[in-house]
């Protein structure tokens, strides 16, 4: 016989068929049976003696409590002390085992949530010039350059791991020409930071139809087209970032004077450097890419690329500290003059073009904040 719905204690009236149930004994209108009332949630049962009062009878013959086929209402009138300890027993396990199981659903949605949270590992792969370059080769800053800004990027997200391809001196159309050389492998991210020494070569720009058309390494359109399908190739998913050059100041290489440019305030074979910056901006507009204007956003100006230029004074003979744009008319020799900028001179480049750790920190700043929304694909 199985109890009803009902928690059968405190007087509760419950109807019950008593056919084949075992009678221990009677007094007056209160009957002991050995019964089995209670299943455990973990299987098997309770097999007890109680007493029950009599209360009414429903339908059947009125020839006493009992008899076979009739239905009567008890209630309980006393239970064994073993048998309610066993009910309570059996009830706080029960509501244990609810009480563990709600926790633990409560801890794997936690968990859940926080492994959504926690940024999955993501493989980035930089392909550049010597700005890049040089972010794993700081003693060819005379060591003025401790973090660049791939090294800044992935201090602030370090579930991110860099690969540097960063290639000295190089152009978009060298890179383009060795595009299969170059070792390149699958990531999650591609950052194309090229253009520089495009301009300061000579090289030409091209048109948009040199992208569209794959007319080849000529020009920086048709070397960015090969690049870019490279990097799809290698993993359609991937996010490709390009960054455009940065503005230039006067460049003075700090180990070989000779090695110097005149900064981006002035024409390079007929075309300014925005000539190139318009072209990676256009492509990334073709493409639906990501852009990150250096040139424009990274706050990196001719005014801040170096507090002075030392440099002599024509008229005097003696050294005397230029700013911006005071230094662009005045000669530097290579030969006879000392190095333009001292430690002092640092600003946002430590040279007048590659950035110093501050100038890199504002490049970092920049990638952060896209590096944030990128997660790999599921």
């Amino acid at each position: 016989m199985q109890p009803p719905a009902q928690r059968p204690f405190r007087g509760i009236k419950f109807g019950a068929d008593f056919d084949g149930l075992a009678i221990a004994g009677s007094e007056g209108n209160k009957i002991t049976f050995v019964v089995y009332l209670f299943q455990c949630v973990f299987g098997g049962g309770i097999a007890c003696e109680f007493e029950l009062e009599y209360i009414d009878r429903i339908g059947g013959n009125d020839n006493g409590i009992g008899s076979t086929g009739s239905a009567v209402l008890f209630r309980f009138y006393k239970l064994t002390h073993k048998f309610e300890y066993q009910i309570k027993y059996c009830i706080f396990v029960r509501k244990l085992f609810i009480h563990m199981y709600k926790r633990l659903f409560f801890l794997s949605f936690i968990a859940a949530w926080f492994l959504s949270c926690t940024p999955q590992p993501l493989t980035w792969v930089a392909i550049g010039d010597s700005i890049t370059y040089l972010n794993d080769h700081p003693s060819e800053t005379g060591n003025r350059v401790k973090k660049g800004y791939m090294s800044q990027v992935v201090e602030q997200l370090p579930h991110i791991t860099y690969v540097n391809k960063g290639f000295n001196g190089w152009t978009s159309i060298g890179v383009a020409e060795k595009i299969d050389d170059l070792g390149l492998e699958k990531a999650d991210i591609y950052t194309v930071f090229l253009g520089t020494n495009d301009w300061w070569a000579g090289c030409p720009v091209g048109t948009m139809a040199d992208y569209t058309d794959h007319t080849g390494a000529k020009t920086v359109y048709g070397a960015f087209r090969i690049i870019i399908d490279k990097l799809k190739s290698l993993n359609p998913d991937a996010s490709v970032i390009l960054l455009t050059p940065l503005q230039r100041g006067d460049f003075v290489c700090i180990d070989n004077y000779a090695n110097n440019a005149v900064g981006s305030y002035r024409a390079k074979a007929g075309r300014p450097l925005t000539d190139v910056i318009d072209a990676i901006r256009n492509i990334a507009a073709q493409d639906g890419l990501t852009v990150i204007d250096l040139y424009n956003e990274s706050g990196i100006t001719l005014q801040n690329m170096v507090k002075f230029k030392r440099l002599k004074d024509p008229s005097s003979g003696s050294y005397k500290e230029y700013p911006y744009p005071d230094y662009a008319d005045i000669a530097f020799d290579p030969a006879n003059d000392e190095y333009p900028y001292p430690v002092e001179a640092v600003d946002m480049t430590y040279d007048g073009l590659h950035p110093s750790d501050k100038g890199n920190a504002a490049i970092a700043r920049l990638l952060v904040n896209i590096f944030k929304q990128i997660k790999r694909p599921l």
